[in-house]
C-alpha cells in the first residue's frame, strides 16, 4: 500500500474536492458498498452542465475500471479510448477538462506528485476527487 500514498493517516482538509482517502474509510468500508459509492459519484458528474460529453463518457470508463485495492483506475489513455470508442485525442481532451475542473485527480504511483496534466511519463493512477468523503457520509 506504500505505493498507494493518497491511502493516507492524515487529516484529509476539503475531502469533498480531494483525491486523498483516509485509511480509516478503506478499513470500515467492504468493496460492496464503496463501489455503490463509485456510482454515486458518476451520478454526480453526469449531471453537471459544465462538462463535455466526452468528458461524462471518459468519467463513466473510470468508474467501470476503478479498483477497491488502489482506490483509483490506472488504465491508459489508449484503453480507454478503445473502452469507450471515442479517439485517444478525444478522451485525453476530455481528461484535461476533468483533470482542470478538480473532478479527477492524476497522480503517479510511489511518487508524492499530483499531475496537471496526464503527458508525463509513469505508472498514473487517476482519483476520484470526493469519493472519500462521500463514502465517508
Amino acid at each position: 500500500m506504500e505505493d498507494y500514498w493518497w491511502i493516507t493517516d492524515e487529516v484529509i482538509e476539503q475531502a469533498s474536492s480531494s483525491g486523498l482517502v483516509n485509511k480509516a474509510c478503506v478499513r470500515d468500508h467492504d468493496f460492496a458498498s464503496v463501489r455503490g459509492k463509485v456510482w454515486d459519484w458518476y451520478a454526480d458528474v453526469i449531471r453537471r452542465e459544465d462538462l463535455s460529453s466526452g468528458a461524462k463518457v471518459v468519467a463513466w470508463c473510470l468508474c467501470r475500471r476503478w479498483q477497491y485495492k488502489s482506490w483509483s483506475a490506472s488504465d491508459t489513455l489508449t484503453f480507454y479510448a478503445q473502452a469507450c470508442g471515442l479517439h485517444r485525442v478525444s478522451v485525453g481532451r476530455a481528461m484535461t477538462e476533468l483533470l482542470e475542473k478538480q473532478i479527477v485527480w492524476c497522480v503517479l504511483a510511489g511518487e508524492r506528485k499530483r499531475l496537471r496534466k496526464v503527458s508525463v511519463s509513469g505508472r498514473k493512477h487517476y482519483l476520484l476527487s470526493g469519493l472519500g468523503a462521500l463514502v465517508r457520509d
